[in-house]
Formats: C-alpha cells, structure tokens, sequence
C-alpha cells in the first residue's frame, strides 16, 4: 500500500472511531474504524518513519484533546490541523512519502471534525451542568 492511501485509510479509520463515539450503537463504523486505523498504521509503519513526524503527530493529539477538554476558541484545534499537517508530510524518511496535497486535505478534514465535535462535547457538558442546577 503507497503511503498516501494508507494515511487516509487511517485517517478514515478515525473518523469511523468518531462516528461511533457520536453515534453509539453502531457496531460496524467503530469496529471498522479501528481495523482501518491499524491496517493504515500498520501501512505506515512498514516504512522509515521519522521521529520528528511522530512527534508532531503526538503533539496533534495533545492539541485537539486539549480542544475538547477546554474553551480555547478554536486556537488549540487549528494548532493541532496545523501539526498534523507538518506531521503527515514528515512523517516518513526517503521515498515514497506522504504527499503534501494529501497529507494536508486529510489533516484539515480531520482537524475540522475534530475541532466541530471538541466544541459540541464542550457546549453538551456546559448545558448539562445548567441543567442540573435548575
């Protein structure tokens, strides 16, 4: 598998994670987001992987977990689109590599669902506390 496919194969396999976690009940977007982010991890991982790329990866998951825990208007989930998209293209040593174009169209599509459901999961939480001092 060439490493752009696998990185949108595990992106997708993410979002099918997400879709699960929005949707709960659904079997299959959650078993099958987890079996398409390890095939696509797995992809990844067959190559030269650099530690640089991972680290701004992780980083990116800091950011956006950061998103979803506090209000930090946006700033946190575009850091983290931002990282990722640096990340996904550094990722790998040599040839072949993830190509900017799709490392950067997948990572701002990931980074949108995730910065959209971070804020939905902030104002469901704010709501909740609201409604339970009524």
């Amino acid at each position: 598998m060439t490493p752009d496919l696998a990185f949108v194969v595990a992106i997708s396999g993410a979002l099918g994670i997400y879709f699960e976690i929005a949707r709960p009940g659904k079997v299959l977007p959650g078993v099958g987001g987890c079996v398409l982010l390890a095939w696509g991890g797995y992809s990844l991982a067959k190559h030269s992987v650099t530690a640089a790329g991972l680290a701004l990866i992780g980083a990116s998951v800091l950011l956006f977990v950061t998103e979803a825990a506090w209000d930090t208007r946006f700033i946190a989930g575009l850091a983290g689109t931002v990282a990722l998209c640096v990340g996904s293209t550094m990722l790998l040593a040599g040839r072949p590599r993830i190509s900017t174009t799709v490392g950067c169209t997948m990572s701002v599509l990931f980074g949108a669902v995730t910065t959209v459901l971070a804020a939905a999961a902030r104002r469901a939480r704010r709501n909740k506390r609201i409604d339970l001092e009524k």
